[in-house]
């Protein structure tokens, strides 16, 4: 029997007897079969298939197996279960309706597929099971943004680095498969797209130019990352390069050439000035050193190695040298240049005038005309400038010689007399123009030359001697003397001579001495008188009487 198929008999039980006209009685009969668990559970499919978004929400009924059993009661209770497929643990079953459900969200990533095998068991005593297979196919979703290792990168890079240089390789993991886990790169940083380019595919980062660390010592570059969903996920990573500094630079002087005025009179050690270069390499100039390598002989400065300050190292004269031209060299270690430095030695009025062709004499002749040269003095000052401009003037006042104060020449200013003065001693005084001035000191001689400028003069005054004589006096004796003097000669008398300017024969006169003697007899009744003109005659050229 089979409940199943038929539950239930209606029967007509029919009795006959055995005789000629056979009898019979008839009698209803209801036979009804009692259930037993002989049917198991039966899945209206025998395989289930679904396609699921792996961003389903979590506790999404992804899809209901229905399995039922033709036994009655709690023989035909049907429960199900999970048997396999499901390790992962994202889907569950309702065991009392079948429906599969997410109980956490899916990972295409992680699982693309799942098999389920699931149990519809009955209720029996002795239950009945029968099993149905759920295939579920998740679909990618677009769920995942490509990720870098991490959010900044560094890396360093020489700086002449040539164009097309490889510096660094960024990389970013996108989860999902297909096109929305291929990823693209692209720099976002406006401001390096003329430096830097990267591959899209391959995230290879190299150089469009060559680095400069003088220019740049760094650059940021932002990358971003793109996955192929149509409205992608993106990553970013910063790019920090450092340019490594490449002692490729010259070091430069703020100055091609550096002057400057230092006094000669400085104390060695002073400063005169600084010279200063730049190292583009090196931007604190930490690193750079000063030296003097060509210049004038023994020039007498020194430069401080480190800073650039250039002193004094021995003592200046401007009289010896007035200008320095030396060469400073700045060196990094590799590179040098060179830059020049003239230092100007400034006078100071140090040298005091110095009179030349000393000593100083001269001789003149008295009665010059007055604004006669008579000597010109001759100084120099071996400074510059004001410094060796010298004045000239006398020490002393003079009212017969005058000094003109710029060219030193000496000059008459009053009449010259030998008979008054016949020597004169300038004291001439040299000034320069230095504050304050300097004076030098010399003397001029002036020897003053006698001239025949003056007649002799007789003592008598006036002019008239007399002398008597008696007429018997012997030849010979003497009457008077007659005595004249000369300015113009050192006694006043030496050189003159004397005599008598008429012819005269009674008498005769001492040519030197103005003795007049009787020469012949006389007679006083003769002649009772004599009046003899007498003359004195200088020595001069020409003689005055």
């Amino acid at each position: 029997l089979d409940r199943e198929t038929v539950d239930h008999y209606a029967l007509t039980a029919i009795a006959t007897d055995g005789g000629v006209s056979h009898r019979s009685a008839s009698v209803a009969v209801s036979i009804t079969l009692s259930d037993v668990n002989d049917s198991p559970p039966k899945f209206d499919k025998n395989l289930y298939q679904v396609d699921v978004a792996e961003d389903i929400a979590a506790q999404t009924t992804l899809v209901t197996v229905t399995a039922t059993s033709d036994d009655l009661g709690i023989n035909g209770l049907v429960s199900y279960s999970l048997i396999s497929g499901h390790s992962d643990g994202r889907l569950t079953i309702d065991t009392t309706s079948g429906d599969i459900i997410v109980s956490r969200e899916l990972d295409y990533e992680k699982t693309t597929f799942y098999r389920l095998t699931i149990q519809a068991q009955d209720s029996g005593l002795s239950p009945l099971t029968s099993t149905t297979k759920v295939d579920i196919q998740v679909e990618n979703v677009n769920d995942n943004s490509p990720r870098f290792p991490s959010e900044t990168i560094h890396v360093e890079v020489p700086e002449n680095t040539d164009k097309n240089s490889h510096v660094t390789t960024v990389t970013a993991i996108d989860n999902d498969k297909g096109k929305f886990g291929k990823v693209t790169y692209k720099i976002t940083s406006s401001d390096v797209l003329d430096t830097f380019t990267i591959g899209s595919t391959t995230g290879t980062i190299k150089t469009l130019k060559e680095l400069d660390y003088e220019t740049h010592t760094s650059y940021t570059i932002n990358v971003l990352a793109e996955d192929g969903g149509s409205s992608p996920e993106t990553g970013q990573v910063t790019v920090v390069v450092t340019v490594r500094d490449v002692n490729d630079e010259f070091p430069q002087f703020t100055k091609k050439e550096y002057r400057a005025p230092v006094s000669e009179l400085v104390d060695v050690g002073a400063t005169v000035l600084h010279v200063s270069a730049t190292d583009r390499d090196f931007p604190s100039g930490g690193r750079l050193t000063y030296s003097i390598t060509a210049g004038d002989v023994g020039i007498p400065f020194s430069i401080a190695r480190f800073t650039g300050r250039i002193v004094v190292s021995s003592s200046l004269d401007h009289e010896v040298q007035d200008v320095y031209n030396f060469v400073v060299m700045a060196t990094d270690s590799k590179l040098s240049n060179t830059t020049q430095v003239r230092v100007r030695v400034v006078d100071e009025n140090d040298s005091p005038p110095v009179f030349q062709r000393l000593p100083y004499s001269v001789s003149l002749a008295e009665n010059l005309d007055i604004g006669t040269s008579v000597f010109t003095v001759v100084a120099v000052d071996n400074d510059d400038g004001n410094n060796s401009r010298i004045m000239f003037s006398l020490e002393q006042p003079s009212n017969v010689f005058t000094i003109n104060a710029f060219s030193g020449e000496v000059t008459t200013s009053g009449v010259l007399d030998y008979e008054t003065k016949t020597f004169a001693q300038l004291k001439v005084i040299a000034t320069d123009g230095g504050n304050p001035p300097l004076q030098t000191r010399t003397h001029l001689n002036i020897h003053i030359l006698n001239e025949n400028d003056n007649s002799p003069v007789f003592s008598t005054l006036p002019i008239h001697a007399q002398g008597s004589v008696k007429e018997d006096a012997v030849i010979g004796t003497m009457v008077l003397t007659v005595s004249a003097t000369d300015d113009d000669e050192p006694s006043g008398q030496s050189g003159l001579t004397y005599s008598f300017v008429q012819n005269v024969t009674a008498f005769d006169i001492s040519p030197t001495s103005g003795i007049i003697r009787t020469a012949n007899m006389l007679d006083h009744e003769s002649v009772p008188e004599y009046r003899i003109d007498v003359q004195a005659i200088d020595s001069g050229e020409p003689p005055r009487t």
